[in-house]
């Protein structure tokens, strides 16, 4: 691990000594070098980020003053670093890294455990160790809708911005709901598109790994026009993903575990073992293989257009809208379910009804037996075709009042419609015991010869729909100045501002997933409902001393559905010298229980689960399934937790800079829910009349003490957590003279590292420490003058030790090369894991593949990847 850890930091070192040109080279370089300065002193002058920059003095003319809003803090600012740590990634960083997506490109970057950048999750992001939920993703300061799905409608994300339209992308590494409420816990990550670009650029890019499969592609269209009192930009962009199976990308799997091919199903006969009802696993336990037809990566396509421009209607009042549209979509094919007739879900099969069966009633001891057909041959294989659409308008008037103050009226409304088509493999069950019953199909029969199961496919669609609008109005500006006070400080100015959100979600799936028995249940009545959330918060900031700078935030928001909350805020930056500056901040989080988790209605449905309580007294240890009851807890509430940060900013010369930021968040009652394996287990511990206090009751039948069903809350608050870490970034910067050219050399390391991870899931339960505190690191080597840049990466990920997983320290290195013509156009070539390191693996239980490679994981598992792009500015 050592040597791992110095190989990633050693290449972000090497320019110190690189950049020490021989004497003669520094003599043949000074002209060129002195010009630089001039202009690099220019520029650091002027420059938003360096820590360099004084105070500000008090403005004479707000609107003839360039400020910026940065992500954690509506006061806008000179200069960028503050008290609270931001991180601010660009057009140039997304090139040099060579991604197809900003997905990607937040994918490879340390900060973030896993980027989910497939599949109905894409765009969120795991941050700092919480789950994504708590991470809060914005498009210019405005909320998004989330997914209106269950078990994911706590994701709030931004999927499909065409890249050529963004500007930057701020993440703010501290939680902040004292200024944007509800799940900005870990941190948020804000999107934001360019307002000032006149031209028209057309890009293309494709990725191509080297196993053949899995043909990434990304085209793109932007255009935009300058006025002078205003600009227009339109963008629009096209993304495709080629599938790619487990098979592609090779699993990994158990020496003892054994394989049969897709046909392989069971049938239970109660006190014997399984009997195989396709092909024999020679009396091994065996499972299917389905390598070769599931898919590690959907086919996919995404389209994304954006309209976005601004207008000055006259000195004091500017206006702001934005549109955008997204589409995305993909295929996914794999195994059908399996159709599972088991006792315990009362679906199972009456022996006297099975014509011919074969099975004498004394062999079976029971009127009911258990089958678990696999049916490939058929059904054939299950595919589902997915669409999301999603909508989202902006509109803000900005108004100057003054010469220091401005208001702002902002409104956004976004919706997001998503379903799925399952086109084959949806079966309904009652249609196959009818046709067993009736001798249409043969259960006990080997499955090639067992009949045709397509009268019992089922097409249908599943939907979810939800949408959010957000109106907020804001005032900032300076009271006064402490200068005038006391003859020494900065100003003192403020943010006051209110604002209201409606939140909706609906299900609109056909009704044969209510009513009907399908191997795919939803497992709940449709859900419907809506909130209002009112809040007002204020925010200050104060120079009391040149060198000091405070911040004080609060907000208060009131939800229709489970009440009010109050966060806090506090920072404080001190620079003792131009070169240095040292901030920390503390404040309250939280966030809210989802529309769904509110408007829940109850469910029931079979969970597959070991009865612990029989296990330990009478040894029947075997799972079976169980009748699970859901409702909705009455005393649901938000998650809650703690950030304090201590970090600093150095810059020794213009060469140099060093961030270091120590983070800490504490956080209790986690919104989860729970299964019945848990409860199970919790039951065992403190027994079920305990539990039974906190709304889990056991049933059990009074002769033989088996679960009858278990009557839990659909989700719950529980438990607490305590997470450490430490994030490290150094960039280099420097001019070196190379084969006769002068050449700027850029060097950075940028490392996120763990230090505590602890959870205690509930109270009876002892703290549980994590032992992998594991870190991540992107080194990464530039040289650049105006026509070329060469570029190497190294990205690690340090080693796992669970449960069931070790993975091994990880890493993959990059190369990248663009050069920009004469006539306007850039090409871009590069390597992404020029050594074909194979990414980490996860054992499991069964079938096995590769881990922390899907589509929510820090590296694919395409291996050796190839890419080229061009693009052309007219």
């Amino acid at each position: 691990m050592i040597f791992n850890y110095l190989l990633a930091l050693g290449l972000s070192l090497s320019p110190v000594a690189f950049a020490q040109a021989p004497a003669s080279d520094v003599v043949d370089m000074e002209t060129a070098q002195k010009e630089q300065e001039k202009k690099d002193k220019k520029e650091k002058e002027a420059a938003a980020n360096s820590v360099a920059t004084e105070v500000p003095a008090p403005s004479k003319n707000y609107k003839n003053v360039e400020k910026l809003e940065v992500t954690g803090s509506y006061i806008k600012r000179i200069d960028l670093e503050g008290p609270s740590p931001v991180v601010t990634f660009g057009k140039e960083d997304f090139d040099n890294a060579g991604v197809n997506t900003v997905n990607d490109y937040m994918r490879e970057n340390p900060l973030f455990e896993s980027t989910t950048t497939g599949g109905p999750q894409e765009g969120y992001f795991r941050f700092h160790g919480q789950h994504a939920g708590n991470t809060l993703v914005l498009l210019n300061g405005m909320r998004l809708p989330k997914i209106g799905a269950a078990g994911r409608d706590f994701y709030n994300g931004v999927r499909g911005i065409p890249t050529n339209a963004i500007d930057r992308v701020e993440v703010l590494k501290d939680g902040s709901s004292a200024l944007y409420g509800s799940d900005a816990m870990a941190g948020v990550v804000n999107f934001i598109t360019n307002k000032d670009y006149d031209g028209a650029e057309f890009s293309t890019k494709i990725d191509i790994p080297e196993i053949g499969v899995g043909i990434e592609q990304n085209h793109s269209m932007t255009f935009g026009k300058n006025y002078a009192r205003g600009n227009w930009l339109a963008s629009v962009q096209y993304v495709k993903q080629d599938a790619v199976t487990d098979a592609d990308v090779g699993n990994y799997y158990r020496e003892n575990r054994y394989f049969q091919p897709t046909t392989t199903s069971t049938l239970t006969v109660p006190g014997q073992k399984p009997q195989d009802i396709g092909p024999t696993c020679d009396g091994q336990e065996c499972s299917p293989d389905v390598r070769d037809i599931n898919y590690y990566r959907n086919n996919k396509e995404n389209i994304g257009a954006l309209l976005t421009g601004h207008r000055e209607i006259n000195s004091n009042l500017n206006v702001n809208f934005l549109g955008m549209y997204n589409r995305r979509s993909n295929v996914r094919n794999g195994r059908p379910d399996y159709i599972n007739f088991n006792p315990g879900q009362g679906g199972s099969l009456d022996v006297s009804k099975i014509p011919s069966n074969g099975l004498k009633a004394s062999a079976v001891g029971s009127d009911k037996i258990d089958a678990a057909i696999l049916p490939i041959d058929e059904v054939g294989l299950g595919e589902m075709y997915t669409v999301e659409d999603s909508f989202n308008a902006q509109a803000k008037v900005e108004g100057f009042v003054g010469d220091t103050w401005s208001w702002n009226l902002s409104g956004s409304h976004g919706a997001s419609v998503e379903s799925t088509d399952h086109i084959n493999g949806l079966i309904d069950k009652s249609v196959v015991r009818e046709m067993i019953y009736s001798g249409a199909y043969d259960v006990t029969a080997r499955n090639q010869n067992a009949g045709a199961l397509s009268a019992a496919n089922v097409q249908a669609r599943e939907a979810y729909e939800s949408s959010m609008s957000t109106a907020r109005f804001l005032a900032t500006g300076e009271v006064f100045d402490f200068n005038n006070v006391w003859g020494t400080g900065g100003p003192f100015a403020m943010a006051i501002g209110m604002e209201s959100q409606w939140e909706s979600s609906a299900d609109a799936s056909d009704a044969v997933f209510y009513n009907s028995e399908l191997t795919t249940n939803i497992g709940q009545n449709p859900q419907k409902g809506s909130r209002q959330v009112s809040s007002t918060f204020l925010e200050l900031s104060s120079y009391p001393l040149s060198q000091v700078e405070l911040q004080m935030a609060a907000r208060y928001d009131n939800y229709s559905d489970f009440g009010d909350t109050f966060n806090p805020k506090f920072s404080v930056g001190y620079r003792p010298s131009n070169k240095i500056l040292l901030r920390s901040s503390w404040g309250t989080n939280f966030h809210a229980p989802s529309v769904r988790n509110m408007i829940f209605q109850g469910s029931q449905g079979f969970e597959s689960f070991r009865d612990e309580y029989l296990c330990q007294q009478q040894g029947e240890c075997n799972s079976d399934y169980y009748r699970v009851v859901r409702y909705k807890d009455p005393n649901i509430g938000p998650e809650t937790g703690v950030n304090y940060n201590f970090g600093t900013v150095i810059q020794p010369d213009r060469h140099w800079t060093f961030t270091i930021d120590q983070w800490n968040f504490e956080g209790k009652n986690t919104i989860a829910k729970i299964f019945g394996n848990q409860y199970s287990q919790w039951a065992n511990i403190i027994g079920e009349e305990t539990l039974a206090k906190s709304g889990v009751i056991f049933e059990r039948d009074p002769s033989t003490n088996k679960i009858l069903s278990v009557t839990a809350p659909e989700v719950i608050n529980l438990g607490e957590r305590t997470i450490r870490g430490l994030d490290f970034k150094m960039d280099y910067d420097t001019k070196v003279k190379l084969l006769g050219r002068v050449m700027s050399l850029s060097a950075s390391s940028n490392h996120s590292h763990f230090l505590v991870y602890k959870t205690k899931r509930v109270d009876f339960f002892p703290m549980e420490y994590r032992a992998d505190l594991n870190w991540r690191n992107t080194s990464s080597l530039s040289l650049r003058n105006q026509n070329h840049t060469y570029r190497v990466a190294a990205r690690t990920v340090a080693a796992e030790t669970g449960r069931r997983t070790i993975t091994p320290t990880h890493t993959e290195y990059d190369f990248s090369y663009r050069y920009a013509t004469s006539w306007g156009g850039r090409i871009s070539v590069g390597v992404k894991n020029m050594m074909n390191a194979k990414p980490p693996i996860n054992i499991s239980p069964s079938v096995t593949y590769v881990d922390y490679t899907g589509a929510d994981s820090a590296f694919q598992a395409l291996g050796r990847r190839y890419y080229m792009g061009y693009s052309q500015t007219f």
